[in-house]
């Protein structure tokens, strides 16, 4: 590869790296090149990393790489071994390269490479004072790990050593934690005879499972790509929106092979490239991820005006620098996270009623943990194994690992010879099943805290510390509520209450609400239950008679006059039901309102003309029966008409009296007016 300026205008690259035994090639790592060119864009740049590829990608997309000669570090003092390196550099740019989402942006994408640095900690890590050789430099890991740096203005001065740190394990911090020091380092990085990480066994006592869990879906929701269906087809600038969605890349992801037209939306963002609901950094609702972070840090603004690379690294090198630490102090450090634990002694009322002896703390419905079954844990000198009580109890464990922890803590291991948290079971003889470990979980945390304080404790001290603490938070309960009402009746205004007297009126009170539900009750079931008013109208259950119950409805004539009379000259204060009994009187009429009629001609229907229906209907209705026939009755407004009353009376032996008697013997059927004719 050539050195200088060509290889950064672009210029051929057929030349490799000379890596001869004075001279360091540092910075140039092609793997480093594609993994993160592959984090942005889904695409890897290379394949077999040939020097075609690399070539390639320096043509098609936008693979910027150099080195210059401000850049070369002189290693060693001694002319005899006169150590140079050749750092070299590389960033890809982003405007017009359809891989990225931000291809209309002019941006440059920095690869982790050797970046602007004028000193390096090679020299005092290899060298000694007078320049000869205290390790191997060319084939030295340390020497090429330094030049894998990602914030070109940090201080990594070019040497990293793996052999310096330990990788913690799952159970450890990234650092040791020292209680004695408040203000300490946000992680510490060395090795088992420098420094030991602190263990994660206080996480345990401090947040349930639930909290855990809930801390790991906000970490892989800050781990998930912008776009979780990550646009596959290389458009190129030239491929229609038609072509994209059609390809195979994108209807492959249907069962199908169709896409639904409710997805065109997502599938036009995704080929515009464009930052929205579904490709967008805020998919997940979160204003943070790693996405946006890594952005930050490696894609800045291309710099404009340098003529040589040189120059360009010092720009990129203040562009990176400033806008990752604008971003850190807006999106973490000025951003204030707040979470909020509402009970942090998990006080669970139910469990602690289920534990206590006090009558008064005990709950009506407590739970049942059970009986112990020896044999289920380990305990000292028991002889049953811990994988031996793990195969037998499987969901039990499980359970104690997820809600209850693992321990590295002496005492608090689970172990051969158990541990003060299995010990809780064996000793509060309560059955050790999943659902008493989930339930019991903040208990039996307590209950190992305190074993370890006390290896005497047993059942009856633990229930007595359970009956002192449920028996003073009852009393700080009630002094709680003492103060409050104190500094009420102080605080609040007096209030002055005065009896205002009811004034109950006639239908007030249970009593006469009970008459009159009755009352109503009895005139809905006479005269309003069972009617058809849908289909019939109350002028239909009219009906006129005469004496002999005989229809004379289409006989009769009403006197107008009478009536109009009564129409002009009306009172406010008659109700329709006076007036109509005084049209009926002057008409002769007597009204009758019945809950039940039955007419004795079989006419129950207003009719012209009518005539008896061959129905022996009085028998029926009169005849002496278990069951009376109620066929076709219901209420009836009968008016009756009775002609005129009596005018004259009998004066039998007035003589003078030349009316004659207008009354009739009711003794004497010869003389009974209602007699009428038969033609039978």
């Amino acid at each position: 590869m050539n050195q200088g300026d060509p290889a950064f205008l672009g210029g051929d690259l057929n030349v490799t790296i000379n890596l001869e035994s004075t001279r360091v090639q540092n910075g140039f790592f092609p793997k480093v090149m594609n993994d993160v060119y592959y984090f942005f864009t889904k695409k890897d740049v290379f394949s077999t990393y040939s020097s075609s590829e690399i070539q390639s990608a320096q043509n098609e997309k936008g693979l910027t790489i150099g080195t210059t000669p401000k850049t070369k570090i002189k290693l060693s003092k001694n002319p005899e071994t006169d150590y140079q390196m050749n750092t070299w550099s590389q960033y890809f740019n982003v405007l017009g390269n359809y891989d990225f989402r931000e291809n209309k942006e002019n941006k440059v994408l920095i690869i982790p490479s050797f970046g602007d640095a004028k000193f390096n900690q090679a020299r005092f890590e290899c060298f000694n004072g007078i320049g000869d050789h205290k390790q191997n430099v060319t084939t030295n890991p340390s020497i090429y790990n330094g030049g894998v740096r990602t914030l070109w203005s940090a201080p990594n001065y070019g040497y990293f050593s793996n052999a310096m740190i330990d990788k913690p394990t799952p159970s450890q911090y990234i650092k040791h934690i020292n209680p004695e020091y408040k203000n300490t380092q946000a992680f510490n990085l060395g090795n088992n005879t420098s420094l030991t990480y602190s263990s994660i066994d206080d996480i345990f006592g401090v947040f349930t499972k639930d909290m855990l869990d809930l801390f790991e879906e906000h970490f892989l929701n800050f781990c998930q790509p912008p776009n979780k269906t990550q646009f596959l087809v290389n458009r190129g600038g030239n491929t229609t929106f038609e072509e994209f969605l059609n390809s195979e890349e994108v209807k492959g992801q249907y069962e199908n092979g169709e896409v639904p037209s409710t997805e065109f939306g997502r599938w036009r963002s995704v080929y515009e490239n464009q930052e929205s609901l579904y490709n967008g950094p805020n998919l997940y609702k979160y204003d943070l991820n790693i996405y946006e972070v890594l952005k930050s840090l490696l894609m800045v603004d291309k710099p404009t005006g340098q003529q040589n690379f040189d120059g360009v690294l010092k720009s990129l090198n203040n562009s990176q620098s400033n806008q990752f630490i604008n971003y850190s102090l807006d999106a973490l450090i000025n951003k204030d996270i707040i979470f909020k634990i509402g009970n942090p002694s998990k006080y669970n009322n139910k469990v602690y009623g289920s534990l206590t002896t006090l009558s008064s703390q005990k709950i009506e419905d407590p739970y049942s943990f059970g009986n112990y079954v020896q044999g289920s844990l380990p305990t000292e000198g028991g002889g049953v194994s811990l994988g031996s009580s793990k195969g037998n109890y499987p969901s039990a464990w499980k359970a104690m690992y997820e809600y209850v922890g693992d321990f590295s803590e002496e005492g608090f291991k689970y172990g051969d010879n158990g541990s003060y948290l299995t010990d809780f079971f064996v000793d509060m003889e309560f059955e050790f099943t999943e659902s008493n470990v989930e339930l019991l979980s903040s208990v039996i945390k307590i209950y190992a805290s305190k074993k370890s304080e006390d290896p005497t404790m047993n059942k009856n001290k633990f229930i007595k510390k359970i009956n002192d603490y449920v028996a003073e938070q009852e009393n700080f309960q009630k002094d709680i509520l003492n103060q409050i009402f104190i500094k009420l009746n102080r605080d609040l205004p007096s209030v002055s209450i005065t009896e205002e007297s009811l004034g109950l009126s006639k239908i007030d009170g249970n009593i006469p609400k009970l008459e009159l539900w009755k009352t109503f009750q009895a005139l809905n079931d006479k005269w309003i239950a069972g009617q058809d008013f849908k289909n019939r109208t109350i002028f239909e259950d009219f009906l006129f008679l005469d004496r002999a119950n005989r229809p004379v409805g289409d006989k009769v004539v009403v006197n107008i006059s009478e009536l109009e009379g009564f129409i002009r000259g009306r009172n406010d204060k008659m109700s329709v039901y006076g007036l109509l009994g005084l049209i009926y009187q002057k008409n002769n009429f007597t009204f009758i309102p019945t809950p039940a009629y039955t007419n004795f001609y079989g006419r129950n229907e207003r009719t012209k003309k009518g005539e008896p229906l061959p129905q022996d209907i009085p028998n029926d209705l009169f005849g002496t029966f278990m069951e009376v026939d109620t066929r076709d009755s219901r209420p009836r407004m009968i008016g009756m008409y009775v002609g005129e009353p009596s005018a004259n009376l009998g004066t039998g032996q007035n003589t003078t009296f030349r009316k004659g008697d207008d009354a009739f013997d009711i003794t004497n059927p010869s003389d009974c007016p209602l007699r009428g004719k038969s033609n039978k």
